[in-house]
């Protein structure tokens, strides 16, 4: 239906325009039935046709003034086009190109636009996965180094943008409408302009780490601190090893006796690897998927940028290949941007990913098939951080139903139209069933394990 509309919105003439014509229509035929059959010439009559082509000739003239304020301005704006090779629009979200994903102000500015008398110039941004905006009124002026002499023309309105994602956009519309709005003479203007939605920041969490040393030996840190021993954490139990650092859990699951390598104090131990997997095979509707997605990234966000509060350096392992950021030398540029742009996966599973990554902090979202949690896990230490985001919790804070609206007009949150989906959902079932079992088996792992 949106996109039936915006459509029709490049027709020159609006609903104003019909309605004109049907109410003056009906006018005429009205009075032409009651009064043409009248022989005698009264005052009366001459004083009504009198009226009647007074009013004709000056409906007809402020017509005509706003059909053409608004052909002119339109015509200005094509003249000014064509004169200037840059763009004369230009699309912001939040405070420039980079904003949280939610309610997010999305704006446009515009030089070289003349508003008709009395009018008004509107603009829709028109996305290249062919979502359209809802329409933004140009009506702030921008003024340059003279407060009397403006420069542009801006609009701006917040609207619910809940994908975390690199927006593109294809182009941009502009109305010249008149006074009356019976007129709007569209103009395309292609605008290729990227916008980025990032995570929403979260409530601060703490995460315990146990770092690596650092791979270059550059980076010193103030106080020396635990690391784990060089090669493998553990190794199989020798003579004259310390009995005292055998590791009973793993005898008691395997009966196998292995020592823990002594611990070094390293003033280099400084960085972290987070490895976070956006692997899954559960099929259910894009738009549950992209929520369930833009949840995962915020909780990503909020372990990440827990583990930056510490005085470690971490570093963003993607599990896929994304392109580069615009801004690359800004570190946090970089991360953010990675995980912004990254996408359910199903070519490179978990496994294939982490088996070939050191140790690390891992974080994995509950639609992992249980199938592949035991191959996936098996050679982690106890040294090995495993982070589980439940993505059904999003749901939780939702509601499906507001018994108030039956009675009074509430404000619905627009997840809650997909809460109700979701309900209905065939695989709801059984992604909360693999959910409980991933967590289940985590928790039963030597390992450490955050559910989140």
């Amino acid at each position: 239906m949106k996109k039936l509309a915006y459509y029709f919105s490049f027709l020159p003439f609006q609903l104003n325009f019909f309605v004109l014509l049907f109410v003056t229509a009906g006018a005429y035929a009205l009075v032409q039935n009651k009064y043409s059959n009248l022989q005698e010439q009264t005052y009366f009559i001459l004083l009504l046709r009198a009226l009647v082509m007074f009013t004709a000739v000056l409906f007809m003239l402020m017509v005509g003034i706003a059909f053409f304020t608004a052909l002119l301005c339109w015509l200005y704006f094509w003249v000014y086009r064509r004169s200037h090779k840059e763009s004369p629009l230009q699309v912001s979200i939040g405070d420039g190109d980079k904003a949280e994903a939610g309610y997010i102000s999305l704006g446009l500015l515009a030089t070289g636009i003349i508003k008709p008398l009395l009018g008004h110039v509107k603009g829709r941004i028109v996305f290249a996965d062919n979502r359209i905006s809802a329409a933004l009124t140009l009506d702030e002026p921008v003024f340059g180094k003279s407060p009397l002499i403006r420069t542009a023309i801006k609009a701006g309105r917040p609207v619910w943008i809940p994908d975390i994602k690199e927006h593109e956009v294809q182009k941009a519309v502009l109305y010249f409408e008149d006074m009356f709005r019976l007129f709007s003479f569209p103009f395309v203007v292609s605008n290729i302009q990227r916008l980025l939605t990032v995570p929403a920041r979260s409530e601060a969490i703490a995460v315990d780490v146990n770092p690596d040393k650092t791979q270059d030996q550059t980076q010193r840190i103030q106080t020396p601190r635990k690391t784990r021993g060089e090669l493998l954490n553990y190794k199989n139990f020798e003579a004259g090893d310390d009995i005292r650092r055998i590791v009973w859990k793993i005898y008691a699951k395997s009966r196998e006796l292995v020592v823990k390598i002594p611990e070094t104090m390293d003033p280099y131990a400084s960085h972290i690897h987070f490895h976070p997997s956006f692997y899954t095979s559960t099929m259910v509707s894009d738009d549950l998927k992209n929520a369930m997605l833009n949840y995962y990234k915020i909780r990503i966000r909020q372990v990440y940028e827990a583990l930056l509060r510490t005085e470690f350096a971490v570093k963003y392992i993607p599990d896929q290949e994304l392109a580069a950021a615009d801004d690359t030398h800004e570190e946090e540029a970089t991360w953010l941007y990675e995980l912004s742009t990254s996408v359910w996966q199903s070519a490179k599973d978990a496994t294939d990913y982490m088996a070939s990554r050191r140790e690390g902090i891992y974080c994995i979202s509950s639609l992992i098939p249980m199938s592949e949690m035991e191959e996936l896990f098996s050679s982690k230490t106890p040294d090995t951080l495993v982070i589980l985001v439940k993505v059904s919790d999003l749901w939780q804070n939702q509601q499906a139903f507001h018994w108030t609206s039956l009675f009074m007009k509430t404000d619905e949150h627009p997840l809650d139209a997909l809460k109700r989906k979701w309900l209905l959902s065939p695989h709801r079932r059984k992604i909360i069933t693999n959910e409980k079992q991933v967590q289940q088996y985590l928790e039963g792992q030597l390992f450490r394990t955050i559910i989140l």
